[in-house]
């Protein structure tokens, strides 16, 4: 189920509008996972209690191909544009 968050959605019709979009929704899981699952789970360890680990994918890989430097999609299409 999570996979589904880390897949670009593309398609024969596929916009600029719509990588904009998905762009911003991993960026969200991203954060989302940052927070909810890694930082928590990280003060849980610090403070000594018990639960059983959430395993979580990370999609570091998903947005260093959008904005990475100087390969990343949108590097790429800024050095078109100019």
């Amino acid at each position: 189920m999570q996979e589904s968050y880390f897949k670009l959605q593309f398609s024969t019709l596929f916009s600029f509008e719509q990588f904009c979009i998905n762009y911003a929704n991993e960026h969200l899981q991203y954060y989302f996972n940052q927070h909810v699952f890694k930082y928590e789970q990280e003060e849980y360890r610090k403070e000594g209690i018990r639960w059983k680990d959430i395993a979580f994918l990370d999609n570091t890989a998903c947005l260093q191909l959008i904005e990475g430097k100087p390969s990343g999609l949108l590097c790429m299409l800024d050095d078109q544009c100019k």
